[in-house]
C-alpha cells in the first residue's frame, strides 16, 4: 500500500512488472491511496484484514504512530547493505537500536530563485554563504511596484505561513520546536522564547515591513494557489525537491537552487519516506525481497529520474541521472545533498497534528495580517500546547483587538549575543470557546 498520484502510480507499477518478471512466484497486488489525510486508517483497516497487508509505505511523520500501534517488523536482521544509505536516513527509522523502515526517498528544504529575474535586476545569484541580511536585500531589491499606485507587480520571496517552512529559521537563531529529552514543546517556553520570537518575527517582517512577500493566511493554506514562484510572479521561494519536478516541465522559466541562508548556523526541514513490513505478514520473505527491490539501486536510480525525491541511497544522490537533473536544464543538485547534513524533521514530535493545528492558528493573525507579534503568538501557541500535553480542555484563544509591539526583539538585526533573561510568562488570555476539530 502507497499513496501516489498518477504519475508516481503509473511508475509504480512498472516496477512491480520488472519485480514479478525477477520473481516469478510472487506476485504483488498494489493498493493506492490518493489522501495521504486517510493513508493511516487505510493502513490500519487493510491489516485488520485476511490475508493482511504485508508492505506499506509510510512517511517518518506517522513513523511513530505505527510503531506505537505495533504495525511494524523488526528488519534489523534483513538489512545487509545499510551502507550505501544516506546515513542520516537510516537514523530517522531506528529505535530500540532496531530497523523498523528501510529509507527510500527524502527532501530538504532549500532556496530555489528566478535567474532572470536576478539578471534583469543586476543582483548575484544566491550562494552558500548567505545570511539573512543577504536574502532581505536581495528580497527587497527584487519587489517590483507599479507606478504610483504602488501595486506589488513583482515580489522577491513568497513565503510559506506553515511551521515546517519557517522552523529552520528558528533553529538557525539557536532556538528549539520540541526538547526530545523531556518531551517538551519549546515554541514560547522561557527558555527558547527570545531566541524563537526573535527569527519568527523576521520572517514576518519580511511580508508586513519589508513587504517582499504577499500576506497568507495559514489557516487556508490548503485552500491556496500554487507558488506565485512558479507563475513567475516572485523572484524566490522555500520549497523541498518536489518543486524542481514541476519546474522542470516550463524550460523558459531560467531557475536554479542553492542551500538555505543562514544565520547563527545552518538548519533546513526534513522529510522521509520509507517502506515498512507488516508484524502480521504471512509472507515476510517473500514482503522483504520487495521492500529490497523497491528501494535497491534499479528503483533508486528510477526515482532519480522524475526528479520529484532525493534518493535515498548514496550511490544514487551522487549518480549522473540525479545530479544533472534536468537535462539540458540542469541546475545546482547538489545543494539538496548538501543539506542532508544539517536538516532535521519537524513533524515527528508527539501529537504533531494537533499541535500544527494549534501552531497555525495562533500564528494565522500574524502572517495574514501583522496584527500580532511573534513573540505573543508562540506565548499563546504554547499555552495552548501545554494544556494539550497535560490533557485537559484546549480552548481557542480570543484574539487581541490591537497589534502589540516586540520592544526587546530588534526587527532589522536578529540578536546573535548573549540572550536577555526571558521575561515572566504571562497569563493566558481568557477563552471563548473549545476549538472544533475538523
Amino acid at each position: 500500500m502507497f499513496w501516489a498520484d498518477e504519475a508516481e502510480f503509473a511508475r509504480m507499477k512498472r516496477l512491480i512488472t520488472v519485480f514479478e518478471e525477477q520473481n516469478p512466484g510472487i506476485r504483488v497486488e498494489p493498493v493506492r491511496v490518493l489522501s495521504r489525510k486517510d493513508y493511516l486508517g487505510k493502513v490500519t483497516q487493510e491489516l485488520s484484514k485476511a490475508p493482511a497487508l504485508d508492505v506499506f509505505a509510510l512517511d517518518l511523520s506517522e513513523f511513530a504512530e505505527f510503531k506505537r500501534k505495533g504495525m511494524l517488523r523488526d528488519l534489523s536482521g534483513w538489512a545487509d547493505d545499510l551502507f550505501d544509505f544516506q546515513p542520516r536516513l537510516v537514523e530517522c527509522f531506528f529505535r530500540e537500536n532496531k530497523l523498523w523502515a528501510v529509507p527510500a526517498s527524502c527532501s530538504t528544504q532549500v532556496l530555489y530563485y528566478n535567474k532572470r529575474k536576478f539578471d534583469r535586476a543586476g543582483i548575484p545569484y544566491p550562494t552558500d554563504g548567505w545570511d539573512w541580511g543577504d536574502l532581505r536585500q536581495a528580497a527587497e531589491r527584487l519587489t517590483m511596484t507599479e507606478g504610483s499606485s504602488a501595486k506589488v507587480i513583482q515580489y522577491g520571496l513568497d513565503l510559506d505561513p506553515g511551521v515546517s517552512a519557517w522552523a529552520p529559521f528558528l533553529w538557525q537563531n539557536g532556538g528549539e520546536l520540541f526538547d526530545p529529552d523531556t518531551g517538551r514543546w519549546m515554541l514560547g517556553s522561557p527558555a527558547m522564547l527570545e531566541k524563537n520570537a526573535a527569527a519568527l518575527q523576521f520572517y514576518a517582517d519580511l511580508i508586513h515591513q519589508s513587504h517582499v512577500a504577499q500576506a497568507k493566511s495559514t489557516l487556508a493554506a490548503a485552500d491556496s494557489p500554487e507558488p506565485s514562484f512558479k507563475k513567475s510572479v516572485s523572484a524566490m521561494i522555500f520549497a523541498g525537491r518536489s518543486l524542481a519536478a514541476e519546474l522542470q516541465k516550463d524550460e523558459t522559466l531560467g531557475w536554479d537552487v542553492c542551500p538555505m541562508p543562514k544565520n547563527l548556523k545552518r538548519a533546513t526541514t526534513l522529510s522521509v519516506e520509507g517502506y515498512g513490513i507488516s508484524r502480521v505478514s504471512r509472507h515476510a520473505d517473500e514482503a522483504w525481497k520487495l521492500v529490497r527491490f523497491l528501494t535497491g539501486p534499479t528503483s533508486q536510480t528510477k526515482m532519480a529520474m522524475d526528479g520529484k525525491h532525493i534518493p535515498a541511497r548514496v550511490s544514487a544522490g551522487q549518480s549522473r541521472v540525479f545530479l544533472e537533473f534536468p537535462g539540458k536544464l540542469s541546475i545546482n543538485n547538489r545543494a539538496f545533498i548538501d543539506s542532508l547534513f544539517y536538516a532535521r524533521p519537524v513533524e515527528t514530535a508527539p501529537r504533531w497534528p494537533e499541535v500544527s493545528r494549534i501552531i497555525a492558528e495562533e500564528t494565522d493573525l500574524m502572517f495574514s495580517s501583522g496584527k500580532l507579534s511573534a513573540r505573543d503568538s508562540l506565548i499563546r501557541a504554547q499555552n495552548r500546547i501545554d494544556s494539550l500535553m497535560a490533557g485537559s480542555q484546549v480552548p481557542r484563544l480570543a484574539a487581541p483587538s490591537e497589534r502589540k509591539t516586540m520592544s526587546d526583539v530588534s526587527t532589522n538585526k536578529v540578536q546573535n549575543s548573549k540572550p536577555k533573561a526571558p521575561a515572566p510568562k504571562p497569563a493566558a488570555p481568557a477563552a471563548v470557546k473549545t476549538a472544533k476539530k475538523k
